[in-house]
């Protein structure tokens, strides 16, 4: 289970999630999409740790 709480995560001076919360189950599928910029890879990064968040867990 992946499971985000009021998570926010910045990049420089641009907030990419501001409280942003999410339940992922096992087995469930999901879509990412957005436009160039919004901080798909950022999310990416920060589900495997290569970020990490600057508030909420």
């Amino acid at each position: 289970m992946i499971t985000l709480k009021n998570v926010i995560l910045r990049r420089g001076a641009k907030v990419l999630l501001d409280g942003a919360s999410v339940t992922l189950n096992p087995g469930e599928k999901v879509g990412l999409v957005g436009r160039n910029g919004a901080g798909k890879s950022s999310l990416f990064a920060l589900l495997n740790g290569t970020l990490h968040e600057d508030g909420g867990e």
